[in-house]
């Protein structure tokens, strides 16, 4: 009898119709908000000097003489000397798959070419990702008191596992990546696993942590491949967690003069969602008086929690524009508004954003920069966006590029601790 089974090798294939669902991350709303630069206006030569005033001319006094003879009384300023971080990623395309899918009554070729287009919303994920961390590199931490003699990797912040998915390969180190060395070994990741609010991440390893890195530990540092030391600077450099970072030199910029210019910080221990943002704002309007949008990024999770709570029963939901009015904007970015004490706060949700941070700060003082004419960028553009593979029987696009982040108003970002 003639049945499924024997007519198998006379079948034909036949796929769903319709869009291949992404369950990636493609809307990035920090990377979509931050004012870009790129090398045809100012973004080009070896690097970014962003210059910034750190005190008014002093030494006033009541006694005219006393005034005069003032000798180092005048303004004083500075500057962050950024240089640009360096990222790669290559999208390969199969010549086969290429020359079978051209022909037939159902051309495939488009398909196989928007793996491009999924290698450029790869990057402008990781750029994204990157803006609310710091230029060591780190993605996130080993869980404190999580074992590693298991194929489970436990994250310390939910938030990180958009930074890797199956196939990344990680790296561990004891510092954050400004410092230190990496320790020796990797590990492979096999699948990731999203917390639910509250629960823990974790990524699934092909094997065991300490067989990949035998010097593993719970708080170890996580890292992309030779990613250590080597990414964009972001949120966590320009207004880091404590007091003692915040007067740290940061390209060349030293900010102990006023510990403002590394921005400030609220510990919200104690507190709920929404007491520690209205401490945040209270603190940028006391340390940064000045006009322009107040962008507050939240993780969903926490801004979750935000909304469950009863004493913030009058915030509502609009669609927010960033020129300036309540209203759609061009990038079509959706955000809480709240207003306190007559200040407006745009509260953005990205689930990027470390779940246990909230970060205040004036859109109009930042910039990411680039040496492309674009991020993501083509590589090879100047030539042709594809090239043929050098080692395989396959086409390339090179996607990447130069950047980092700076801001020309450190004393206007705010982190707030979650507690």
């Amino acid at each position: 009898m003639l049945d499924t089974t024997s007519f198998d090798p006379l079948f034909k294939d036949h796929y769903a119709n319709g869009k291949i669902e992404n369950i990636l991350f493609d809307e990035n709303p920090a990377f979509a908000l931050l004012k870009k630069e790129n090398r045809r206006t100012h973004a080009g030569g070896r690097k970014w000097i962003q210059p910034v005033q750190t005190s008014l001319p002093n030494q006033g006094s009541a006694v005219m003489a006393t005034a005069n003879a003032a000798t180092n009384n005048e303004t004083r300023s500075d500057s962050f000397e950024v240089t640009r971080a360096q990222h790669y990623r290559i999208a390969k395309i199969d010549n086969q798959t290429i020359e079978a899918s051209a022909t037939g009554d159902e051309d495939a070729f488009q398909s196989a070419l928007d793996e491009i287009d999924r290698t450029v919303k790869a990057e402008a994920n990781w750029a994204n990702f990157r803006f609310y961390r710091g230029r060591g590199g780190w993605i996130g931490r080993i869980k404190t008191g999580s074992a590693v003699n298991t194929t489970s990797l436990f994250l310390d912040d939910p938030a990180a596992v958009w930074a890797a998915s199956k196939n990344d390969i990680l790296e561990l180190a004891t510092t954050d990546g400004t410092s230190g060395a990496r320790r020796a070994g990797s590990v492979t990741v096999a699948g990731v696993v999203h917390a639910q609010p509250g629960g823990t991440a974790s990524f699934t390893l092909t094997g065991v942590v300490t067989a990949g890195v035998a010097a593993a530990a719970a708080d170890d540092y996580i890292f992309l491949k030779d990613d250590f030391g080597a990414a964009p600077a972001g949120l966590s450099d320009y207004v880091p967690d404590t007091d003692a970072l915040a007067i740290t030199t940061l390209f060349s910029f030293d900010r102990s003069v006023d510990s403002r210019l590394g921005g400030s910080r609220v510990d919200g221990a104690g507190m709920s969602v929404s007491e520690l943002i209205t401490d945040m704002v209270f603190r940028h309007v006391t340390d940064a008086q000045m006009p322009g949008k107040r962008c507050l990024f939240a993780h969903p999770y926490t801004v979750g929690t935000l909304t469950k709570q009863q004493d913030v029963k009058t915030v509502f939901m609009v669609p927010a524009g960033f020129d300036g009015d309540m209203r759609s904007g061009p990038i079509g970015i959706r955000a809480y508004v709240i207003n306190i004490a007559g200040v407006d706060v745009h509260i953005v949700m990205d689930r990027m954003c470390p779940t246990k941070r909230l970060y205040l700060i004036n859109l109009a003082g930042w910039t990411m920069f680039h040496a492309n004419t674009r991020f993501p960028a083509f590589l090879t553009e100047r030539v042709s966006i594809l090239k043929i593979g050098e080692s395989t029987d396959a086409f390339e696009c090179r996607v990447g590029g130069y950047l980092n982040n700076v801001t020309k108003t450190p004393h206007a970002n705010v982190v707030g601790l979650v507690g």
